[in-house]
């Protein structure tokens, strides 16, 4: 499973699995933690994990590069509860990720990665994201030749009447119906 299909809903605790759009622009969507299902209208906001990027001293870096990283420091990111001391948050998190802005990333969102992360890193597999895009980014690079269209039949356009092109300023009388005939009984 991949990151495309995983969102977190504000106001609720978990994250869900997106499984089908409903008519009404809401989703159908399932616990990861409890498997059970229950749909979400469109007014309710909808974050997907995929969007989500965390502010870096160079830029942003996308939440699957940061899932990647705290992998790569696994005893680090298993030795620490999303419950712990702030302090002891941000020093493991500048262990797994050196370079992310402590001034614009809040104790409470390293608490939220690391909860996500102990809960996705037997589900996903973020390598097969990080090579997805790749590939997409190398297609979008390519210029891609493009088929020339095919003509299609031409369809004939119903006959006018002749009423109508003999004098096409003429209003066409309409018929009138005949009166009922009065039987005497």
């Amino acid at each position: 499973m991949s990151l495309e299909k995983i969102v977190s809903i504000p106001g609720k605790s978990g994250l869900f699995k997106m499984i089908a759009q409903m008519r009404n622009g809401g989703y159908v969507i399932e616990s990861l933690s409890d498997k059970k299902r229950f749909p979400v209208d469109a007014m309710h906001r909808v974050v997907m994990l995929k969007d989500i990027s965390v502010y870096t001293v160079e830029g942003e870096m996308p939440l699957n590069e940061v899932f990647l990283k705290m992998k790569d420091h696994d005893g680090d990111a298993s030795k620490i509860s999303s419950k712990s001391d702030g302090a002891q948050l941000k020093t493991t998190f500048k262990k797994m990720v050196p370079n992310f802005d402590e001034e614009r990333v809040h104790t409470s969102d390293i608490r939220k990665m690391i909860s996500w992360y102990s809960l996705l890193k037997d589900i996903v597999d973020f390598k097969v994201e990080e090579v997805t895009e790749e590939v997409t980014a190398a297609a979008e690079s390519t210029p891609v030749e493009t088929e020339t269209e095919v003509a299609k039949p031409k369809t004939k356009a119903p006959k006018a009447k002749k009423a109508d092109t003999e004098n096409p300023g003429e209003e066409k009388p309409t018929p009138k119906k005949k009166a009922a005939k009065k039987t005497a009984s």
